[in-house]
């Protein structure tokens, strides 16, 4: 099944589960905009949806952990935990201007064409409405490298750029 009268009562379970945990509490523009970062990237409806995918349920309900999906070898990984550098990670180029790291909201890889990333980026989480979208090419996030301390084991690890496909990071962080 798929289509917005079966996505509904989905999108709605989730929003209400937020709207009762703080931070999002009496904040509907925080839950829109945690909506809208913890989609699967999409490139193809891109011109036509704002979040250019769909909705991932634990993504979303994650908020307390930054998460991190990786590459590993034919699958793909999706860590909860924190990622450790935030403040040491050089700003991203992209589109003319510099995008700090600890303003990013998502940064995800398209599967096809494989030569972008879409990147969410805000300084204010409680306002969707200045939630800035950018289509960046691959290259732009070379350099990132994340150190990342999983929740579940404790274990420390660093993923390079070419094994991130999304991160979302934690509300608040």
């Amino acid at each position: 099944m798929s289509g917005t009268s079966f996505a509904a009562p989905i999108v709605a379970f989730v929003a209400a589960t937020l709207a009762s945990r703080d931070p999002f509490h009496r904040q509907p523009g925080r839950i829109k905009s945690r909506i809208l970062v913890s989609t699967d990237f999409n490139y193809n409806p891109r011109l036509i949806t704002y979040s250019s995918g769909t909705l991932n349920v634990a993504k979303t309900l994650g908020y307390p952990f930054d998460m991190v999906e990786v590459t590993r070898g034919e699958g793909r990984k999706l860590y909860y935990g924190t990622v450790s550098n935030k403040g040491e990670i050089a700003p991203i180029e992209c589109n003319g201007r510099a995008i700090e790291f600890k303003e990013i909201r998502k940064i995800a890889r398209s599967r096809s064409p494989s030569d972008y990333v879409l990147i969410f980026s805000t300084e204010d989480d409680g306002n969707p409405s200045v939630l800035k979208r950018d289509f960046c090419p691959t290259s732009s996030i070379g350099n990132v490298t994340v150190k990342f301390t999983d929740f579940e084991t404790g274990d420390e690890m660093s993923f390079g750029a070419s094994e991130i496909q999304d991160y979302v990071p934690s509300v608040g962080g």
